[in-house]
């Protein structure tokens, strides 16, 4: 089972990985990568890290092509409350 959470690099993002990370596989993904990878630094890397832009169809795709079974996704990003449009805008309703 895996926990997404896009929007981790900072913030209530970032405490909520402090809270998912013992939890098993998590998979944390912003937009700017570097600020997930400093947060999984701090768990001796044992997170996996990626840039997604919520905006951006192919980096969505990408990320969930990286994940066999969800067991949760949190959205903490900036501009998470339109994810759910952009996910339908695209065709990709499906991933919710």
């Amino acid at each position: 089972m895996t926990n997404v959470l896009i929007g981790g690099g900072s913030g209530i993002g970032r405490a909520v990985a402090v809270q998912l990370a013992p939890r098993g596989r998590l998979l944390l993904a912003n937009r700017s990568r570097e600020s997930v990878k400093a947060v999984a630094l701090g768990f001796g890397g044992a997170i996996e890290t990626m840039a997604c832009d919520v905006t951006n169809r192919d980096q969505i795709k990408a990320l969930f092509e990286r994940v066999d079974d969800l067991d949760a996704l949190i959205v903490t990003a900036r501009h998470s409350t339109l994810m759910a449009e952009v996910l339908f805008q695209h065709g990709l309703g499906d991933l919710l």
